[in-house]
């Protein structure tokens, strides 16, 4: 592997020209950008577009269709011992190195909200997390309370995430409003139609977001106890998010005395076993009683009735994830995105024979 240079744009630009006068010069150019810094980095690709013409896009076509010039993927076992050797850790240069996530052509013009941190904090580093905003909306709703929780929910209009789009703040008020000596929250991560990864890519790359909006859940609704109930297909995720529940609890993020606010909240993993209907909500609802997960008729409603026949929230992974940013920066904000009665983001997973898969 040769030794890489510290990227340089003219010195880009005069291997770009040395090789212009070629009949199809795109793979020489970027096998040339390569061998000169170790990787092509993604402000290479308007240099070259510029040079021939191309609109950006072709130009990362290209580089994305081809194995050497990805950056870090895909990667086959062989590649292993490579990428320790360049520390691909740290971002070192490697013939498989994409960059950073940030700066990826795919993901430069997004607006992310629920998935700002995926792929650029440590998924179990506290600190990491608090470092990106994380904790935030905790924090702002502890101050504000639990009525005025669910008034800035509902505001924001947010909707489930899951299919239906039911209004989240009306779920949280009518669980609120009804009187029990129990309450709970339930997230629905049995996430199993064909060609979906979003619960698996929060769970795996940001599960304190996940734990913080379900807690600001429970203090909005007067529950005190959360579950997650996880398909079994995906033991990466069970295994993240359970080590993220014991670092959150010991850091004071869940427990008897929420960062000393008075507020107490607890969070469980249940893993499913391998059925497809689990993933509606009452029949998900069967399966952590530990029944078969078959579907309940309606009424009572989850929110009267639900888990145990308490009061239950029960939403969707990238409904939960979302509410941390309406707290933090408010109901406004997030209804500033969308357009009628669709308000915020909405996460489109992309699968198939596309020229950018991804989310």
């Amino acid at each position: 592997m040769p030794e890489a240079s510290v990227w340089n744009a003219e010195r880009a630009r005069e291997i770009i020209a040395e090789h212009i006068g070629l009949e199809g010069p795109m793979l020489p150019i970027l096998h040339a950008l390569q061998e000169e810094f170790g990787h092509i980095s993604t402000a290479a690709v308007p240099l070259v577009a510029d040079a021939l013409n191309l609109t950006r896009a072709e130009v990362h076509g290209v580089m994305t269709f081809y194995h050497d010039f990805r950056g870090y993927g895909p990667v086959s076992a062989a590649d292993v011992a490579s990428l320790f050797e360049a520390g691909f850790v740290t971002g070192g240069a490697h013939a498989l190195r994409i960059g950073k996530p940030e700066d990826h052509p795919f993901l430069a013009p997004q607006t992310r909200l629920t998935f700002a941190r995926c792929g650029i904090v440590d998924p179990l580093s506290l600190a990491d997390y608090a470092a990106h905003g994380g904790w935030r909306g905790l924090t702002q709703a502890i101050a504000i309370g639990p009525q005025a929780i669910v008034a800035e929910v509902t505001k924001s209009g947010l909707r489930g995430r899951g299919g239906a789009g039911f209004p989240t703040g009306i779920k949280w008020k009518t669980v609120a409003d009804t009187t029990a000596d129990r309450k709970y929250v339930v997230c629905n991560a049995d996430e199993g139609d064909s060609g979906t990864f979003a619960d698996r890519m929060i769970m795996e790359g940001d599960p304190f977001a996940l734990i913080e909006g379900m807690t600001i859940c429970g203090i909005g609704v007067g529950a005190t106890k959360g579950y997650v109930y996880c398909r079994s297909e995906y033991p990466h995720a069970g295994k993240t998010f359970s080590e993220a529940l014991r670092i959150a609890r010991e850091g004071g993020f869940l427990g008897p005395n929420i960062q000393g606010s008075g507020h107490a909240f607890e969070l469980e993993l249940r893993m499913g076993a391998g059925a497809y209907v689990c993933g509606e909500e009452t029949s998900l609802l069967e399966s952590l009683e530990g029944k078969r997960g078959i579907v309940r008729a309606k009424p009572p409603l989850p929110a009267h009735k639900g888990l145990f026949a308490r009061p239950t929230v029960i939403n969707n992974v990238l409904s939960l994830v979302a509410v941390p940013t309406v707290l933090d920066r408010g109901a406004d904000f997030y209804a500033g995105f969308g357009f009628g009665r669709s308000r915020g983001t909405m996460p489109i997973q992309i699968a198939g024979n596309v020229r950018y898969g991804g989310l």
